[in-house]
């Protein structure tokens, strides 16, 4: 539950940001000192009493976020979500090395709402999540699978996540956001079929996902063993981690990636592609912006129609009818031009055999 790591003595900002695992970044300082090291998201609060900063990606009103904390002096560490932009109302889950608790608390009022009595110790990391929707939050700790406390009748400010530290400094590392109000593990979640086979590129399973890392202007591919039936509903959270790229869904694949559909978000298009791998034909598009931010996607299929979701919308923004790829073959994932993380990646109605 407790690992030891000394805090560096002071954040370098020459330190790429792909230290941080994050996919709710990037993060936006709104008070105090916040730069990235080789350790994480380190925030400096000394003699600033609370600061904030808030993530680069806007939630529904459900699901989880989670976090490894580690406080370097006498102080307390949080997780900010359904906050309003400037996280001046919210709700922040935190550890508090002074108090020896996990709290849940308002922004704004520092209205306690539900606390759990611990020792925290300082140069600690300890792994914090809550999970969140229908006005119910329930807070977990220290890894553990059942919640410290429950609260109901928690209505939120707004859509934003953000981080929180208070007295000192602070380290933050693998900060994910799910939409899915269920309590993930550790680690890249798929109920995929192994091995996952690689098709050029760099994968690599994280704290926060499997990220592909592609040559500049490359397709890259990770094969599933599963293979895809007439109909079935495949779905992940998504995020291009680099300016110009794009991440993809991919379903009805050859072994070798040389045929079968993708379902991609595109940072440089502004748009979500639904595309043929063989001849790149483009089936539909929808235009939204992509950013360097999570975003769930979900491909429906039955027989030759194909429809993509994106973001929870209750329709589907790409409908496509196609009959020129057979209606088996491998899922898989797609990275092109710099890095992508997937997460929560789940098949239903897939052969998993």
């Amino acid at each position: 539950m407790l690992e030891f790591h000394p805090i560096s003595s002071g954040a370098r900002p020459d330190v790429p940001e792909l230290e941080f695992r994050t996919n709710a970044g990037p993060f936006t300082a709104i008070t105090g000192v916040w730069q990235a090291n080789n350790e994480g998201l380190v925030a400096d609060s000394e003699l600033l009493g609370d600061v904030f900063a808030c993530g680069g990606i806007t939630t529904s009103s459900k699901g989880t976020y989670t976090g490894t904390l580690r406080i370097g002096t006498a102080g307390a560490a949080a997780l900010v979500f359904l906050a309003n932009k400037n996280l001046t109302a919210g709700f922040a889950a935190n550890i508090d090395s002074i108090s020896g608790c996990v709290k849940l608390w308002k922004l704004g009022s520092g209205v306690v709402l539900g606390e759990y009595r611990t020792t925290i110790l300082t140069q600690y990391a300890y792994r914090i999540a809550v999970v969140f929707g229908g006005g119910s939050v329930s807070v977990f700790f220290g890894g553990g699978t059942a919640p410290v406390f429950n609260v109901s009748g928690a209505g939120g400010a707004g859509e934003y996540l953000g981080l929180n530290a208070w007295n000192g400094k602070v380290v933050f590392q693998d900060v994910e956001y799910s939409v899915s109000a269920v309590l993930p593990n550790p680690g890249y979640n798929s109920n995929a079929a192994a091995p996952w086979t690689p098709v050029g590129g760099t994968w690599a399973e994280t704290a926060v996902g499997m990220r592909g890392t592609t040559p500049a202007g490359a397709d890259v591919f990770l094969l599933s063993a599963s293979q895809t039936t007439v109909s079935f509903v495949y779905e992940a959270d998504l995020v291009v981690g680099t300016e110009g790229g794009a991440a993809a869904l991919c379903f009805r694949f050859t072994a070798e990636a040389d045929a079968g559909y993708c379902a991609s978000i595109d940072q440089r298009a502004d748009v979500v592609k639904l595309w043929r791998r063989a001849d790149s034909a483009v089936l539909g598009t929808y235009s939204t912006e992509i950013g360097i931010r999570l975003h769930h996607l979900k491909v429906v299929a039955a027989g030759n129609a194909i429809d993509v979701y994106v973001d929870d919308k209750a329709e589907a923004v790409v409908h496509a009818t196609d009959n020129t790829r057979a209606q088996d073959g491998f899922a898989g994932l797609n990275a092109f031009n710099g890095t992508a993380v997937f997460q929560n990646v789940y098949f239903h109605g897939a052969n998993n055999n």
